[in-house]
């Protein structure tokens, strides 16, 4: 038994624990599916840094699935989005020597080929439809995706036969396709905790150093040969700190420094066409009696901003063991900050990095905001997790992120930014959501109802709409107004005075609630000639867009309360817009 596997089948199975149904599959449950299913939940939370039901929503299940077994796409941000692919297979022998089967990658590449190209009719990918016809109306809006195929095991990476038929499918070429492999002994990399990183930098040529405000910056530049090797000694742990993730090597501006770096002649001018790389540390140290090219001991290293440029530096000149790089630098700021200094360090991470996704809410995570929701929550019986960590998560626990994410869609009422704005609710969003009147009491019963809707979503009990796929967020903002409006209170008033009432009554008529939603919603989608035949991309591009919320409006407006009860009241029917020839 390989000890690695061994270790992180512990926390395969403690996943498995807590996440039991949700990860069941339709028609084939079994133990061993499930723990794979946990696996591959693991894999998604560890690389993308997300919390447990966010990572949830991205598995996929069923016989009909591509060869996908969890999705991830990001929101467009410059013209472009990520989406990431996950085929996780996983050995319950946790001998560690398992590898991938050339099918199986070759389905992942056949699936690519089709999934991205709106015009190609999916065949045998039902159980994906619902994400793919998102991720090509994102498309057709002019959003250009970047694809990252993770092909997780517990075991070694494919062989040459499968790597050939990657290579002979042209996606890696595209520049905007790349393949990586991440196995149990990387994941439990990704898991670890912090560790204190001491190492020595070479600087080459003269630096200088400043020390101002009793902190000291080291501004200079370094090889990119030695920031190869520092990222081959350290990985991952380099970047804890980093609110970026790694978008791989086919990135356009990743790209970019791959052809500088690979053009023997530009190479030289890599320094003046890159920002840099930003690092803090606890103390460094040099000899001063030194005029240049200093050995820097360095305590406490971490990279906060520049992961991209480190991360492609790694890629290529490992595969470029060969090529002289001598005249390739970067430039490097060094700040030294003590322990005390931690919330600068976080503020320095920010401000380094101009595009911010949601694990900004690390940043956040000392703001008073936070602290005081902490012990609210902590009051109500709940744990408020402000910052992102790879542990698994209990029905008690309420991550910040899906705080947020139902705060803005429920009490804010806007279900169309929490879903298609994620990398904004700690950045422009933050003050919308997390107001001085936001209590414990009103983010605990948001969660909850958020929740339920969502587990709606992944395992219906019910006959599901056409839509469901694409309207969680706008069913749970729904459900909680309709909740307020029977409890005759607005979000505002909502504390821990009345919350055990609003809780009881909402465990005991969620389900009519729901399903008043769903007819909501459906109402709502017809005044706007979007029903059960319309193609799936019109119908996820419409929860994009602010014209549904103000039918969904006018239609809570309309609503009366009967012996306590929501009701609809019959509407006159309305004949679909005319639309122009």
């Amino acid at each position: 038994m390989d000890v690695h596997a061994a270790i992180v089948d512990q926390q395969v199975r403690r996943a498995v624990d807590e996440h039991g149904e949700a990860l069941a599959e339709r028609g084939r449950d079994t133990p061993e599916r499930r723990r794979s299913n946990a696996f591959c939940l693991l894999c998604v939370k560890s690389l993308l840094g997300l919390d447990d039901e966010p990572a949830l929503d991205c598995l996929t299940d069923g016989f009909q699935d591509g060869g996908v077994d969890a999705i991830h796409y990001s929101e467009v941000v410059d013209g472009e989005f990520v989406v990431t692919l996950f085929q996780a297979k996983y050995d319950n022998k946790l001998e560690g020597n398992c590898g991938f089967e050339s099918e199986a990658v070759l389905k992942l590449v056949s699936t690519i080929q089709a999934v991205f190209d709106p015009s190609v009719p999916l065949h045998g990918m039902e159980d994906i439809r619902p994400h793919v016809e998102e991720i090509r109306s994102l498309i057709r809006d002019g959003g250009l995706p970047q694809v990252r195929a993770v092909l997780c095991n517990n075991g070694k990476k494919w062989e040459a036969d499968a790597q050939n038929r990657i290579d002979m499918s042209g996606l890696a070429k595209s520049g905007q396709v790349a393949f990586e492999h991440l196995n149990h002994v990387r994941l439990l990399d990704l898991m670890k905790k912090p560790i204190e990183i001491e190492d020595t930098l070479q600087l080459d040529g003269a630096a200088v150093v400043e020390a101002f405000n009793f902190r000291r910056v080291l501004i200079g530049k370094v090889g990119v040969r030695h920031i190869e090797q520092l990222v081959e000694r350290h990985s991952d742990l380099l970047f804890e700190k980093n609110i970026r993730r790694y978008l791989g090597w086919h990135n356009r501006v990743n790209q970019g420094m791959y052809e500088t770096l690979a053009d023997k002649t530009e190479r030289q001018n890599f320094y003046f066409y890159n920002n840099g790389v930003t690092m803090i540390c606890h103390k460094f140290s040099h000899n001063n009696l030194q005029k240049e090219n200093w050995m820097v001991k360095v305590s406490g290293l971490q990279i906060i901003n520049g992961g991209q440029t480190c991360k492609t530096i790694h890629h290529w000149l490992s595969r470029l063991r060969a090529e002289d790089f001598s005249q390739a630098f970067v430039l490097v700021r060094l700040y030294e900050l003590d322990n005390a200094n931690a919330s600068l360090a976080y503020r320095i991470t920010g401000a380094t990095n101009n595009q911010s996704p949601i694990e900004l809410r690390d940043l956040r995570s000392n703001d008073d905001e936070q602290v005081r929701l902490a012990k609210d929550l902590e009051l109500l019986g709940y744990e408020y997790k402000s910052k992102r960590d790879s542990g698994t998560s209990g029905s008690k626990t309420i991550p910040s992120s899906v705080a947020a994410e139902a705060v803005l869609a429920i009490w804010r009422r806007c279900p169309h930014q929490a879903k298609f704005a994620s990398g904004k609710l700690f950045d422009q969003l933050y003050t919308t959501i997390f107001t001085s009147k936001l209590t414990g009491a009103q983010v605990v019963l948001a969660a909850l109802i958020y929740r339920i809707v969502h587990n709606e979503r992944r395992k219906p009990r019910r006959t599901p709409p056409y839509f469901l796929p694409y309207a969680s967020h706008h069913l749970a903002m729904i459900c909680g107004q309709l909740l307020l409006k029977e409890s005759n209170l607005r979000s505002d008033d909502v504390s821990h005075l009345n919350f055990t009432a609003l809780f009881e009554k909402w465990q005991r008529d969620q389900g009519r609630i729901y399903d008043l939603a769903v007819e909501i919603v459906s109402n709502s989608l017809t005044l706007l000639a979007v029903n059960a035949a319309t193609n799936l991309q019109r119908v996820s591009a419409q929860f994009r867009r602010g014209d549904l919320i103000d039918f969904v409006e006018q239609a809570l407006d309309r609503v009366l309360i009967v012996n306590g009860e929501a009701v609809l009241p019959v509407q006159p029917a309305v004949p679909p817009p005319t639309l122009p020839a």
